[in-house]
């Protein structure tokens, strides 16, 4: 083994083992963003659902059914702007992930490289010191 060749192993081993986190976070980050679009889909059907309702309650003047639509109005709309607010911050951390993997991918290719061309310099010193 020559010097230096375990830490480089070692190093690609760390690097490989941070792009497989970084692409698994991304990956949870994803199925989170999915699952929240869902509900935001569900959110914004119950918000109209009850605004239909609460028209059609005020059209028909039950004062009742129309106080009690607004109270379920306000709380679908706060069901939605949490959805919304939620959405967006994931969304923000999906960019930060997927910046992270770059940064690691990167990283990872430099590294590579510049091992590749130490051993290309070794392997031209060795080649012309053989006879």
């Amino acid at each position: 083994m020559r010097d230096g060749s375990h830490d480089i192993s070692a190093d690609c081993a760390v690097r490989e083992a941070e792009a497989i986190v970084a692409t698994l976070r991304l990956r949870e980050v994803r199925a989170m963003l999915l699952t929240l679009a869902v509900t935001r889909r569900k959110a914004q059907l119950a918000w109209s659902s009850v605004r239909r309702l609460l028209a059609e309650a005020e059209r028909e003047g039950d004062a009742e059914r129309v106080q009690r639509l607004r109270e379920n109005l306000r709380e679908a709309h706060r069901c939605l702007a949490s959805v919304l607010h939620s959405s967006s911050v994931l969304a923000r951390a999906l960019s930060e992930e997927r910046a992270a993997l770059v940064r690691v991918t990167e990283h990872r290719i430099r590294h590579q490289v510049e091992a590749n061309r130490r051993l290309l310099v070794e392997c031209d010193g060795e080649h012309m010191t053989t006879p």
